[in-house]
């Protein structure tokens, strides 16, 4: 019985501190833009991090951004790693079912107007998603096609939000000799069809390497073929968790991330002309600093950065502004949030936007801390009441083995 219950307390303990810990990799929200004036914040867990940002009405001169914090107020399903992508008034999301111990695949929808959430149950959608996959969907492209690369299966789905279905592609792997993946790059979808791959790192298992910036990767979503385009220009400095998001004109805005060796990328800004293949690195007016984890979304020619983490200084710091950069003129503002509702506002402690986040998030967690200090208070009370009642019967014994041992020295010769 103790050593069931001892597994019991190891498996336990697994789980609660394997629930507890955020994994960073599956963490990065994804960049959603609804009919060019929202863009929505979801985290790692629905439940715990959903916030609809209006954008139509922001201009270089404001001050502050409206947004709905929908995580409280939409009875939001359990879905756990969501990868989300969104067309016209539609959020679809594609993730893990929180309820299901064997984390079998979920897919709901949600309407921005109607706050209404439907599971999509009658979609050939995967049977598996691996906590650990970094990328989002991309796009959709003007099939209305996203896109999910599964690059260490050489897997490319694609899921159609307007007719919901699913489709599976076998594609050649572009990872260099002696490496098993690429992770943590940006893939933005471009006008021609192709998907442009940036940054990012490669891995051998044990290890990073950065991936080179004087390239980039391709992939043709007609074709499902990759390529690699040599770049000209001043070349950046390698980079992973960064942001990129395409101008109107063909530019990707890069900012920010990190070099394999965990140092600010530099310079923090950098563009590539999708026309030419031409990097540049433009004088910033009023720089951010160095952030990373920082999704970008364009609406009317401004960039935003919401979320994010800051590096500038020698403590990281979760930022509580949404930046916002002119793309034309390459100048920084920032914006104060202003929730629709007061009580839903996450920003009020005004150096974290995690605050209400975080309590939510270790709901379970505590109930799983609750639970294994009761059965480990049962385990202590279990393994003491043993060792005390072997002792007395211990003692027990030697009482009754005594009095024999003393009688034998009292009895008479024959």
């Amino acid at each position: 019985m103790a050593r069931l219950i001892f597994y019991l307390v190891l498996f336990l303990t697994y789980v609660t501190f394997s629930s507890a810990a955020y994994n960073f990799s599956a963490y990065v929200p994804p960049s959603i833009v609804l009919n060019d004036k929202y863009f929505v914040d979801v985290e790692q867990e629905i439940r715990v991090g959903f916030r609809l940002f209006d954008a139509s009405s922001v201009n270089k001169d404001s001050n502050v951004i409206k947004y709905q914090n929908l995580q409280y107020t939409t009875n939001t399903p359990d879905v756990k790693y969501p990868r989300v992508v969104g067309n016209k008034n539609k959020l679809f999301f594609f993730g893990v079912n929180g309820n299901d111990v064997f984390e079998s695949t979920i897919m709901f929808s949600f309407d921005i107007n109607e706050k209404v959430w439907k599971e999509l149950k009658d979609v050939n959608m995967p049977s598996h998603l691996d906590p650990n996959q970094e990328e989002n969907f991309v796009g959709p492209d003007n099939d209305g096609n996203a896109y999910l690369l599964y690059n260490d299966n050489n897997i490319m789905l694609t899921f159609n939000t307007e007719t919901l279905q699913w489709n599976e592609y076998s594609i050649q792997s572009f990872v260099p000799t002696g490496y098993a993946y690429y992770v943590w790059y940006t893939a933005t979808i471009l006008p021609d069809g192709n998907i442009a791959y940036i940054g990012g790192k490669f891995s051998n298992g044990t290890g990073y390497v950065d991936a080179p910036m004087n390239q980039f990767y391709t992939y043709n979503t007609k074709t499902h073929a990759w390529a690699a385009k040599s770049t000209i220009g001043t070349t950046p400095g390698p980079r992973n968790s960064h942001s990129a998001s395409l101008t109107s004109d063909g530019r990707i805005i890069i900012y920010g991330g990190v070099n394999a060796n965990d140092q600010p990328a530099s310079p923090s800004l950098a563009v590539l002309d999708t026309n030419k293949y031409e990097w540049s690195a433009p004088t910033e007016n009023n720089p951010i600093g160095s952030l990373y984890l920082a999704p970008s979304v364009i609406v009317n020619d401004l960039m935003f950065l919401y979320l994010g983490v800051n590096i500038s200084s020698n403590v990281p710091t979760i930022f509580n502004k949404i930046f916002v950069l002119d793309t034309s003129s390459y100048t920084w503002s920032s914006l104060d949030p202003v929730v629709t509702d007061s009580d839903d506002n996450i920003y009020s402690n005004g150096n974290n936007q995690l605050t209400a986040v975080v309590v939510n998030k270790n709901d379970l967690t505590m109930k799983l801390l609750i639970l294994l200090i009761v059965i480990s208070s049962i385990l202590v009370l279990a393994i003491l009441g043993a060792t005390f009642y072997r002792l007395y019967r211990s003692r027990r014994l030697n009482s009754q083995i005594s009095p024999k041992v003393i009688d034998n020295s009292h009895q008479q010769p024959a």
